[in-house]
């Protein structure tokens, strides 16, 4: 069974991803309708990503690491974006797709190990099988070279999910921000937090 996956490099507007990225998702045992193999990016509505319904979302921002990608995630879907403030259903047609809703998005060093043809290439590709086909690696450990090479998009975070305890702790009045919270964020806000972890 292949999934059918879809890898953005571009998240406003929405354009798949390029270059040896269809060639790899094949390779990892998945599907992208939008890609094109060896071919350049191209722009994809909203309304054609909802009628495909990828069951595996990868965000693979161009020229992005792993931080920069997170970082964009939330300012483009997060609850205090400009796509939340403006009404536009950008962010509702993002929470319709089932990657979305099944916790199968995952964001990617695109530098790393998508920028260009060199020997991570094969990593790329073994990466991408992880996250596309999880049940055939469940009693494998993902190797160490992938300890920051993508992180799981905590969606519920995303959608504004701020549990006490988990998320936040009050002290003297003020909210502090804890640790695990700022790892599933994914990113440094520059803000000086106290337990980040950037």
């Amino acid at each position: 069974m292949q999934p059918r996956v879809f890898c953005m490099e571009q998240l406003d507007p929405v354009v798949a991803s390029r270059h040896l990225v269809p060639d790899l998702i094949k390779l990892a045992g998945g599907i992208d309708k939008f890609t094109r193999e060896r071919g350049e990016s191209v722009q994809v509505s909203w309304g054609d990503l909802v009628a495909w319904n990828p069951e595996v979302l990868v965000i693979m921002l161009s020229g992005c690491n792993l931080q920069q990608t997170m970082k964009e995630i939330w300012n483009v879907f997060g609850p205090y974006s400009s796509a939340a403030k403006s009404g536009s259903g950008l962010r509702e047609r993002f929470f319709q797709l089932e990657a979305v809703r099944n916790g199968h998005v995952y964001a990617l060093d695109e530098n790393s190990f998508f920028a260009g043809p060199d020997p991570r290439i094969v990593e790329a590709m073994e990466l991408l099988a992880h996250l596309i086909h999880p049940s055939l690696f469940e009693d494998d450990s993902l190797p160490a070279e992938f300890a920051n090479a993508f992180q799981p998009v905590d969606v519920g975070l995303l959608q504004g999910a701020f549990e006490p305890e988990k998320d936040y702790y009050m002290e003297n009045g003020a909210f502090v921000i804890t640790g695990s919270y700022l790892r599933r964020r994914g990113y440094c806000c520059g803000s000086g937090c106290r337990h980040c972890p950037y």
